[in-house]
């Protein structure tokens, strides 16, 4: 550390520069020895200060924060008099006002600590008196930060850089980026003040990516586990490493609800329920695992192509929102290098679809957590509404309309043979095409397209091999939908979908062998 000199220190053309990079917050005020050194303490008129005193200064800004303490002034003996300091540095254009510590040494002053004497409450004055008693100091008993025994020194943050703030027990919670392992936190109802023993360091030196306030406890998320921090205050601090075997490197793919976290990672989606992490869905094992689904059941007409996963940088793009109801991916297609896919998974239904974006790409995601309506921020600098089915949306462009029915189990040994569906509808214009899947989607067939307004009943046939002898099967309309409500109305009515089928005479096949 280089020695300044007070010449120097208060000199017109003294200053520092701090950095601060995207999503990382660094020092707000520069540190003590950068600080007031050389600010002059001496006797002045008569007043009411008898004793052997120091002064000690601090800068406060707009929002209250306030910076280390200075260097103490020169010791000076005063006898009823006041006392007066000279030269008093400006801060920065961040400074409000200043304020002035004092601290006795001599017998009968009480003063054994800095205590608060007095503020000047703008940024140009350079001259204080001094003339409270230190009955008065001692009545008001605010004392320098880090200057009560036992209350360790402060520090505001120095040069660290951190990351991933969150407001827990009055405490504000931070990841050291520069050891991202390690977790420091703030005083009480004081986030500016981080005294040097507020930490610990979370297992081994893989990263921490996410810190989370939830059923009364921080949960700690690593990139291959997760842990909590139980307790209410320093004396009660316990951490402790949940059962948990996964944790995520796909930082911004963590969703906090109420009751639970959802998060992503490259095999696949995860619910956290305060104890240990279980698959969201196993329908989407194959997917992660990098089978390619396009062209097959519910995503055939669109494509479901696998996410990035072999990318050690892509995935960390990804980004996800949700509420009780809808969970939101945004991420990026196998072999691509930007988030061009958004997928959905309906929480309580466990139905998946997928909204295909194409440009512009949905880079981020947040949720109105009143309204719970979606929002999507793209490469080119706009926020949307996803799911304004009052018009066009998905991103600006037309939705996609995706919906299958479960299979139908025909059972063993049936005789039904079937020849055709039947779709009771409105479209209101809008083209759907039909498909049919026989055999938990072993083959399929696609229909001819329908399109009604007012409801109407269309029939349409079915051709293939398999639906003469298959045991289950599903239906699926599908169509590019633009807009999806109308004077507050759905776009899309279906009020049934009837199979019709012929009795095979003879005896029933059984099909099995």
């Amino acid at each position: 550390m280089p020695t300044l000199t007070p010449a120097q220190v208060n000199a017109s053309n003294f200053g520092v520069v701090y950095s601060a990079n995207h999503g990382v917050l660094s020092t707000p005020f520069v540190t003590a020895y950068q600080q007031t050194v050389g600010f002059v303490a001496g006797t002045g008129t008569a007043g009411t200060l008898t004793g052997t005193y120091t002064w000690k200064l601090t800068f406060v800004g707009t929002n209250g924060e306030e910076s280390d303490a200075s260097l103490p002034s020169s010791t000076i003996i005063l006898s009823t008099q006041q006392g007066t300091l000279t030269g008093i540095p400006l801060g920065d254009g961040r400074t409000a006002s200043r304020n002035i510590y004092r601290k006795g040494f001599a017998t009968g002053t009480p003063l054994t600590l800095y205590y608060l004497v007095g503020s000047i409450p703008d940024n140009t004055t350079t001259v204080y008196s001094d003339n409270l008693t230190d009955i008065a100091a001692i009545t008001a008993g605010t004392i320098l930060a880090g200057d009560v025994p036992g209350d360790f020194p402060n520090s505001r943050l120095s040069n660290l850089q951190v990351r991933f703030p969150v407001y827990h027990y009055d405490r504000v919670f931070w990841v050291n980026q520069n050891q991202p392992n390690q977790v420091i936190w703030s005083k009480p109802l004081d986030g500016f003040a981080y005294p040097v023993v507020n930490f610990f360091n979370v297992g081994d030196s893989k990263p921490i990516v996410r810190l989370i306030s939830i059923f009364g406890e921080l949960i700690i998320i690593k990139t291959d586990s997760i842990w909590r921090l139980t307790g209410t205050d320093e004396t009660s601090f316990d951490l402790t490493q949940t059962p948990s075997a996964v944790g995520t490197d796909m930082p911004f793919t963590i969703v906090a609800l109420p009751d639970k976290i959802l998060f992503a990672n490259r095999w696949g989606l995860w619910v956290f329920n305060g104890y240990t992490s279980q698959p969201l869905t196993t329908k989407l094992d194959l997917w992660f695992k990098q089978d390619d689904r396009t062209n097959e059941e519910l995503f055939g007409v669109n494509g479901f192509h696998p996410p990035e996963v072999a990318s050690p940088t892509v995935p960390q793009n990804f980004d996800a929102t949700g509420n009780s109801e809808k969970y939101y991916l945004s991420y990026a297609e196998a072999g691509q290098t930007a988030n061009n896919a958004l997928l959905v998974f309906d929480v309580k239904h466990g139905n998946i679809t997928k909204r295909q974006t194409g440009i512009p790409l949905p880079l981020s995601l947040a949720v109105d957590p009143v309204t719970g309506f979606v929002y999507m921020g793209d490469n080119t600098g706009f926020v949307s509404l996803l799911d304004d089915w009052n018009g066009a949306n998905s991103g600006g462009a037309a939705t996609n309309f995706d919906f299958q029915s479960g299979y139908v189990d025909l059972q063993r040994g049936s005789n039904k043979s079937l020849w055709a569906l039947e779709f009771l509808l409105d479209t209101d214009g809008q083209s759907l095409t039909p498909s049919v899947y026989y055999d938990s989607g072993t083959a399929g067939e696609t229909l001819a397209p329908l399109s009604t307004v007012g409801l109407q009943r269309v029939v349409r046939p079915v051709q293939a091999t398999n639906s003469r002898k298959m045991q289950n099967f599903s239906w699926r309309l599908n169509g590019s939908i633009n807009p999806v409500n109308k004077s507050g109305q759905p776009q899309i009515q279906i009020v049934h979908v009837k199979a019709l089928y012929d009795i095979r005479t003879g005896r029933a096949r059984t099909g099995q062998t």
